[in-house]
């Protein structure tokens, strides 16, 4: 066997090593079996944070949680106009990536204050 064709046959082992890898990367996180499933989880993860967020600067300013999730767009009625931020907290309430509304809780699971939840499928 001359030099290049030992290079060669190491670049092709080194290469399936690198795919092999990979490929087991992918299985570990769940990416190889549902890669959309995987995407949306994330985009509603982000939106969840989103929303959280707004929560959490409503508590801030206005001293309580809102009575539904609804409230950090529109101001609600418990509100004053003088203490309302133009625009609200949010511009839209954000769905989920299955297009579904997120659920609200008041108090939230494990001593938090609040929980904002997707009812996203697990298959």
């Amino acid at each position: 066997m001359d030099a290049q064709t030992h290079r060669n046959r190491q670049l092709l082992t080194w290469g399936a090593i690198f795919v092999v890898v990979r490929l087991a990367s992918f299985v570990g996180t769940g990416l190889c079996m549902n890669p959309t499933i995987h995407t949306r989880r994330e985009a509603t993860k982000a939106a969840i944070a989103q929303v959280c967020e707004a929560m959490d600067l409503f508590k801030l300013e206005q001293q309580r949680l809102p009575v539904r999730l609804q409230d950090l767009v529109e101001r609600p009625s418990y509100i004053g106009n003088n203490r309302w931020p133009v625009g609200g907290y949010l511009h839209r309430l954000p769905r989920d990536a299955w297009d579904r509304d997120f659920l609200f809780r008041v108090p939230g699971s494990k001593g938090r204050p609040f929980e904002v939840v997707s009812d996203w499928p697990d298959k």
